[in-house]
């Protein structure tokens, strides 16, 4: 899709060096928050453009235990693109404001609205 893009910032050790103070407080909190020993498998950054989304009826992420979801824009600037997970087979919209986030179990399926502005 060329209006969804992700960004991979695990890769190479990239998010140790340019937000290690960031990345070893969020770790930090999740060991003392968790009583299975977890770690991070990956971080992703999506950017969606308009048109963008991410539909699939089935999205999980796989191979996760948890995951957490950041809006990091302001939502007035945005038409569509909203956060969604799925209950007994209806959509559960999340009102996110920038800069708050939703953890679930990763194996729940989730979805981005397309955005349309």
């Amino acid at each position: 899709d060329p209006n969804h893009e992700s960004v991979f910032l695990h890769a190479d050790g990239f998010v140790w060096r340019e937000s290690a103070e960031l990345f070893g407080s969020v770790v930090a909190r999740m060991r003392e928050q968790w009583a299975a020993p977890l770690g991070v498998r990956c971080i992703e950054y999506h950017t969606y453009r308009p048109g963008g989304a991410l539909l699939d009826p089935d999205h999980r992420d796989v191979g996760s235990v948890l995951t957490l979801s950041a809006l990091l824009v302001d939502p007035d600037d945005l038409d569509g693109g909203e956060f969604m997970t799925w209950e007994d087979g209806s959509a559960v919209v999340h009102d996110l404001e920038c800069g708050d986030a939703v953890i679930f179990r990763s194996e729940r399926v989730h979805n981005v609205a397309v955005v349309l502005e």
